[in-house]
């Protein structure tokens, strides 16, 4: 359905509908299928604005006919871009969720891939400077997110928000960690270890442990480690700190 000479037709919009509909993953769609579309539904606009200008009795049916066709397209088509908008926003989601690089855009038109890039910025930074600076105690940094979203927001209420000092929550251990846990043996585990932080480049740093470390529970709420002495991992940028000024690792330059 995918191929460049395929022709836009009812039907041929009804598979790619079904299709769609069918399967997981998003589907191949030709490059010009916008122009595509939009050539076919005026030629169809066209063929019933010719029909209304005819007087005689018996073309009313043939009038009525081409009404509906156009309907069911415009309805073809705003199914079809529901579902893919579904699945665009969908891994969009899980690309912030899980900071995975090496996401399959093949099957994104022009169009598609800029709203895919779009909505993962917002998440992304939105995780960032709220999700993990919560985590670390530290009050949500809405001045760096996209202008777009600040301006949505109330100043007011972040700058009073500010003033407010760490929940009592938090032992006078932890906040010298900004807000992260080192768990010790006896602690249930509830996550799953994980080698990495994201995506986020600007956001970690290579170390290397200068004395066996048990289980950490970082400022992304994932467990990091194990690890022995020599060991030289990438880590959240703050997770490293804190491990270097308590003089259990040394930061390794590039």
């Amino acid at each position: 359905m995918a191929e460049k000479d395929v022709v836009i037709t009812y039907e041929t919009l009804f598979e790619l509908l079904r299709i769609e509909k069918n399967r997981e993953d998003l589907q191949k769609l030709n490059e010009s299928f916008f122009d595509d579309v939009r050539a076919y539904l005026n030629d169809k606009k066209s063929s019933f604005d010719a029909k209304k200008s005819q007087s005689l009795l018996f073309a009313a049916d043939d009038k009525e006919k081409a009404r509906l066709e156009i309907e069911n397209i415009k309805k073809i088509l705003k199914q079809l871009y529901d579902l893919r908008e579904k699945k665009i926003i969908s891994t969009s989601l899980n690309k912030a969720r899980t900071g995975v690089t090496l996401i399959n855009t093949a099957n994104m038109l022009p169009s598609e891939r800029l709203l895919f890039d779009s909505i993962s910025m917002v998440l992304i930074e939105f995780r960032k400077n709220i999700l993990f600076r919560l985590v670390c105690g530290e009050v949500p940094n809405v001045d760096s997110l996209p202008d777009s979203v600040v301006s949505k927001l109330n100043c007011d209420l972040v700058s009073s928000a500010a003033q407010e000092p760490l929940p009592a929550s938090v032992s006078d251990d932890e906040e010298g960690t900004g807000g992260m846990h080192f768990r010790t043996s006896e602690e249930p585990k509830e996550l799953k270890t994980t080698p990495n932080f994201s995506d986020l480049r600007a956001d970690i740093k290579k170390v290397r442990f200068l004395a066996p470390i048990g289980e950490i529970v970082g400022p992304d709420l994932k467990i990091y480690g194990p690890y022995d002495e020599g060991n030289v991992i990438t880590l959240p940028n703050e997770l490293a700190r804190v491990l270097v000024e308590k003089k259990q690792a040394e930061e390794v330059m590039n």
